[in-house]
């Protein structure tokens, strides 16, 4: 579908417009009667311009033809007050058997014809007439001037007229006001380019007329601008007459809602077709007109585990059906519900075992098939009334128990009626005597008969009176042994330690002998009984053999002198020297002179210059000392001492260089051990004017500006300074205004007194078009766009833009005005069609938005200064505002 490049129109076949001649065309008309000339003149329009009179009066009267073109009575034709009109015979033409007579009765206005005009002759298309077929005979004029001069047969008393013109082309805009339309073509005839097709919301599109102000436009039409192009509308601008009598004449029409918009076409004979959507449901048709059919139905899940799969919800207009079972197989053990009942593996249960080892399983767990051992739970048969042992049968072999012991043991069955036996441990239990049986039966044997005491010393000890069953035998000599020393009668003789003898021990002064036992105690002989300390005097005084022995070295004297000697010679003490050996101390790393101390008092060595200043040991570790006279040196710095140990302060650091143009200079980089500081900036002034680096940045004549002279088209910039002069600035050329956003005549002010269709306005560095011509939301949008430079349909993004914006509007013209406000992406999602971001609003008036009728585009309201936002539908038709 073309989009129109002003109003968004839809363009659709042209068509040339049928005239009807001398009477009353297929729409509503109008004739007058020229008083001079006597010509009837016949023409169409929404509603009649003059009269049909007798009087000459120019307002409709009681004789008039009312707007909706019915026939009336009292046809006023000349200058009586005869009422003449047609009478016909049935035919649908007029012909010559047709009569005008003076009845109170309107002309059949529905197939103007004219057949026969006087003398009962038939008109031809070559005789200046009309044939039946009612096409028009352009510049038809019938005039008689003689005694005839009238239509026979029609007029009973007066002459009708001296002279009847037939006009062929209907005069704009009777013919083509509120036409239905497609396109501007079906608006113009004969090359006319100035009508336009207007949408007018849901009813469809009209034929505007082009006017140049409402002296143009019938009553209850305005002249209006639309996009440069002035039309004659309808003055509500909201609905145009559709009158039957525009025949076939078709439009585009819609209707619409929250399900969609369905178009339709139409004539003015009937309402629009198109049907109202409706949601989308399942049933083969496209419901709410958007070109597809049970769309967007979704998907519904059907039947569970293997059999589960996803349907289409709606197929070839019909809603699926699911089969649950669709896919299902006989249950097996795999884990998965084969058979789609809602339960997996469910292949009952499996059983062995008797007894304690008798149960019941699933045939299937986890997908794996299920065993069953008929011994699982098996225990050792006990006494308890079960089978425990799962064979079958209960408390079998149970051991018999064996009850009491000695003369009493017996046994007694294991389990008796599902219970363990009772044994008796002590039936037949008598006391004891010497017979080798327990007749007590507490398990010993000839037990507490007593005992006779036997043999002395060592050897006392008791027998049993009975033993084996056998009376007791006393040995008395049974457990002796060689006589010890331990006080005791080890041999059972009645003595203690007899016959042990002495010891000897001990040499030279100690030598001696001491009993071998005494009171039971082995006797101890000390080899150093009467010993004494070594001395040096010839004998063994401490009675180890050796004569001063022991007696050890004398030591004496350190380093050098150190030595050793015997401490006892021949029995006399000898005498040790500490010095005997002792020199001068020398580097060697020995004790010289014997004092106890190394290499001592041997002195310094000192060298060096400035840091590198030192002395070290003249000896160490046995080693002549060496002094490094440059020890410790390193670069010199400015710090006031000799870093390189050469015998000068800080020498050699050289010049600092610093500073650009004027400012250019050198400072010594250390004085007195302070660094030397270069200031870049010392001379600098401020920059000027004069080709020099005042301020020794290294850039001339840099950052004086610009200046800056004239606004609008004449602004200009020049550079305060060029080449060392300081220059002068002068505003560029004005212009006359222009319909163009610029500023041409420089003033301050934009597109004043020009007649520009969209005012402009400027608030916060943004510019503003105010277009007061009413078009669509989308052809707003397109018409901004079109502008260039980067205008669009204004997004408003504070209060005090919104008010700007709305005291502009109202002085242009009040009402709404378009914005670039839609939710036309998303219902209820509201963005500015520019994309930048909603920061402020919205703006919405009281009860905004409704969404009444499928309502997404957003109109600022300036009505009162209000400023408030209302929701409405982008084919509806507002002026609207721009912004850059």
């Amino acid at each position: 579908m073309t989009q129109h490049p002003r109003l968004n129109l839809r363009f659709s076949r042209s068509f040339r417009y049928t005239l009807l001649t001398l009477v009353v065309w297929t729409i509503p008309f109008a004739c007058t009667q020229d008083s001079t000339d006597s010509t009837l003149q016949v023409g169409g329009g929404p509603e009649p311009l003059g009269e049909y009179s007798n009087d000459g009066e120019t307002g409709t009267d009681a004789n008039g033809i009312p707007d909706s073109g019915q026939k009336e009575a009292d046809w006023g034709v000349g200058n009586n007050d005869s009422s003449p009109s047609w009478s016909d015979n049935a035919e649908t033409d007029k012909d010559a058997e047709d009569s005008l007579s003076g009845a109170d009765v309107a002309p059949d206005l529905s197939e103007p014809d004219i057949s026969d005009i006087g003398g009962n002759e038939e008109v031809s298309p070559e005789d200046g007439g009309v044939p039946d077929g009612g096409q028009p005979i352009e510049d038809f004029t019938l005039s008689d001037t003689g005694e005839d001069a009238t239509v026979n047969d029609v007029v009973s008393e007066d002459t009708l007229m001296a002279d009847i013109q037939v006009v062929s082309e209907c005069p704009e805009p009777q013919c083509i006001l509120c036409r239905p339309c497609l396109a501007d073509a079906d608006c113009n005839l004969d090359g006319v380019l100035t009508n336009l097709c207007i949408p007018f919301g849901q009813d469809g599109s009209f034929c505007g007329v082009g006017c140049a102000d409402a002296q143009d436009c019938p009553n209850g039409y305005a002249c209006e601008d639309l996009d440069g192009i002035t039309q004659c509308i309808p003055e509500n601008s909201q609905s145009c007459p559709c009158s039957e009598g525009f025949g076939e004449a078709v439009t585009q029409c819609y209707v619409s809602n929250n399900s969609g918009l369905c178009e339709g076409i139409r004539t003015c004979s009937e309402p629009c077709p198109a049907k109202t959507p409706a949601p989308e449901t399942c049933n083969g048709q496209d419901d709410n007109c958007n070109g597809s059919i049970d769309e967007d139905l979704g998907t519904q899940l059907c039947g569970t585990s293997v059999c589960e799969h996803e349907l289409d919800v709606c197929v070839d207009g019909k809603p699926t059906v699911c089969d649950p079972f669709a896919g299902a197989s006989p249950e097996i053990c795999n884990g998965q519900d084969d058979d789609c009942d809602g339960t997996v593996d469910d292949l009952g249960t499996i059983s062995c075992g008797v007894g304690q080892c008798s149960k019941s399983l699933p045939a299937c767990v986890d997908g794996i098939v299920n065993t069953c051992d008929a011994m699982l739970g098996s225990s050792p048969e006990i006494c308890n009334g079960l089978d425990d042992d799962c064979d079958g049968e209960t408390d079998e072999d149970i051991a018999e128990i064996s009850c009491g012991l000695g003369e009493c043991s017996h046994w007694v069955d294991g389990c008796i009626d599902g219970k363990p036996g009772i044994c008796n441990p002590v039936n037949g239990a008598e006391n004891e005597i010497c017979n080798g049986l327990d007749d007590d039966c507490d398990g010993d044997t000839d037990e507490d008969l007593g005992a006779m005491p036997c043999g002395i010393g060592p050897c006392a000890h008791e027998v049993p009176l009975c033993e084996l069953g056998q009376p007791g035998e006393c040995n008395p000599l049974a457990g002796a042994s060689q006589e010890t020393c331990n006080g005791e009668d080890d041999d059972c003789d009645g003595e203690d330690d007899e016959n042990l003898g002495q010891i000897t021990c001990g040499v030279g002064p100690c030598l001696h002998s001491v009993p071998a036992c005494s009171q039971g105690v082995i006797g101890e002989c000390d080899p150093l009984l009467g010993s004494k300390p070594e001395v040096c005097n010839g004998t063994d005084d401490n009675c180890d053999g050796e004569v001063d022995n022991g007696l050890g070295n004398l030591t004496c004297g350190t380093g050098a002198c150190l030595q050793s000697i015997a401490a006892c010679t021949g029995g006399i003490p000898a005498v040790c020297d500490p010095l005997n050996g002792s020199k001068p101390e020398t580097c060697n790393g020995i004790d010289d002179d014997c004092d106890g101390e190394i290499d001592e008092d041997l002195g310094q060595l000192t060298c060096g210059k400035g840091v590198c200043l030192h002395s070290v040991p003249a000896c160490t570790g046995g080693k002549i000392g060496v002094c490094d006279p440059l020890l410790g040196s390193g670069i010199e710095i400015c710090n006031n001492m000799d870093d390189d140990c050469d015998g000068a302060v800080d020498e050699d650091l050289g010049q600092l260089t610093c500073g650009k143009g004027p400012c250019l200079h050198s400072v010594s980089t250390c004085t007195g051990g302070v660094v030397g500081v270069c200031d870049p900036l010392a001379g600098a002034k401020p920059e000027i004017c004069n080709s020099v680096d005042d301020d020794c940045d290294g850039a001339v004549d840099e950052d004086l500006g610009i200046i800056e002279c004239g606004q609008g088209k004449c602004f200009n910039q020049v550079a305060a300074c060029v080449a060392g002069k300081t220059q002068t600035c002068n505003p560029k050329p004005s212009s006359p205004e222009a319909c163009n956003t610029v500023d041409d005549d420089c003033d301050g002010q934009l597109n004043e007194g020009t007649a520009c269709p969209c005012p402009s306005g400027v608030f916060d560095g943004h510019v503003y078009l105010f277009c007061n011509t009413k078009v669509g939301w989308i052809a707003a949008k397109n018409l901004c766009n079109g502008f260039g430079g980067g205008f669009h349909l204004t997004s408003v993004t504070s209060a005090a833009e919104n008010t700007f914006i709305t005291n502009t509007a109202v002085s242009i013209v009040s009402g709404g005005w378009w914005i670039g406000f839609t939710d036309s992406a998303k219902e209820g999602v509201w963005v500015w069609d520019n994309k930048e971001a909603v920061s402020w609003g919205p703006n919405w008036a009281t009860g905004e938005p409704n969404n009444s009728g499928n309502e997404d585009c957003g109109i600022i309201s300036v009505t009162g200064g209000g400023g408030k936002w209302v929701d409405a539908g982008c084919y509806e038709i507002f002026p609207y505002i721009c912004e850059k």
